[in-house]
């Protein structure tokens, strides 16, 4: 319900401008508006650190893991160091104040968005030692223990553990659905989707891959179903590609699906589109549509996203 959250913290903002202005970043980085809510973070940043306005030590800290996690989360590169300085901050305020704010939720946090700049900078065991770490954190709201288990998944699948990956992305799913996790299940689908597709193509037995094929198809439509109610367009080009992707190599399998792939292929060449004309065409998520999802059939004939756009699969 983001417009309604937005509309809410107009009031917010009215009584607390920092309040109300981190909010509505927060709010950004949910809808998959990377770019937008960091900038406005930032801002905020600056001018609590050139003293122009005064933030408490919990707030401090709430902001810089806040800021951590929204570059983390849309692999903005570019802004790669200061997630890591913003990391540093959190951690030293958290340190300094170790009875007043160290509070299991802000620790657990931390933690969780560490293992994910492990993750995202290739070192997967390094993201499995934090998660451990979180995990023997009592007390931890069941939001964020359902991140850290779609997390530790993704991790997992980097290492090709691809049987321990889903058992985690799975727990994590489930968490999320029986706490009405709205925001973050469509990632979480995706992730299960992704592990599920890679799973089918390391089993040559027909039966098995054709089961994981369907179980990926169905997470990619959940996940997309949600997010048709939210408006959110985190990870969706995933979504639409895992949805393609598992239709393709159903229908190779003689497996009836409900409409030709070559239907969920226009839907990603579409998606694709419009993230070259929005000049997003070299960020993570195409990268990971084209390399990673398209990339793992064998007639893919594609090597850039502009020939990824026009390949004909039939």
């Amino acid at each position: 319900m983001y417009k309604d959250a937005l509309d809410a913290l107009d009031y917010v903002e009215m009584i607390f401008p920092l309040k109300g202005k981190v909010g509505k970043a927060r709010i950004s980085e949910r809808e998959g508006k990377f770019d937008e809510a960091i900038m406005s973070m930032l801002q905020i940043r600056d001018d609590w650190k050139s003293g122009k306005v005064q933030l408490t030590v919990d707030s401090s800290v709430d902001l810089n893991l806040d800021i951590a996690w929204t570059i983390v989360s849309g692999r903005l590169d570019n802004y790669r160091p200061v997630g890591r300085e913003a990391c540093e901050d959190a951690r030293k305020g958290l340190q300094n104040k170790f009875d007043t704010i160290r509070d299991s939720n802000r620790t657990f946090q931390l933690l969780n968005v560490l293992a994910n700049y492990e993750e995202w900078e290739g070192n997967p065991q390094g993201a499995i030692d934090n998660y451990k770490k979180a995990l023997q954190i009592p007390g931890v709201y069941q939001t964020k223990l359902s991140n850290l288990f779609v997390n530790k998944g993704i991790a997992l699948r980097q290492m090709k553990l691809l049987k321990e990956s889903i058992l985690n992305i799975k727990k994590g799913v489930e968490m999320k659905f029986a706490i009405g996790d709205a925001d973050q299940l469509p990632v979480a689908l995706h992730n299960l989707a992704q592990t599920c597709i890679e799973l089918a193509f390391a089993t040559s037995d027909k039966n098995i891959r054709i089961n994981f094929l369907l179980k990926a198809n169905q997470h990619a439509k959940d996940g997309l179903c949600i997010q048709s109610q939210t408006d959110s367009v985190k990870k969706r080009g995933q979504l639409l590609a895992e949805k393609f992707v598992s239709e393709f190599e159903l229908a190779k399998l003689n497996k009836k699906i409900d409409a030709p792939p070559v239907v969920s292929l226009k839907a990603v060449q579409d998606w694709l589109l419009n993230e070259i004309e929005a000049g997003r065409g070299s960020s993570y998520d195409c990268k990971v549509v084209v390399g990673e999802l398209l990339g793992c059939l064998d007639e893919f004939q594609a090597n850039t996203i502009e020939e990824a756009v026009v390949w004909h699969a039939l």
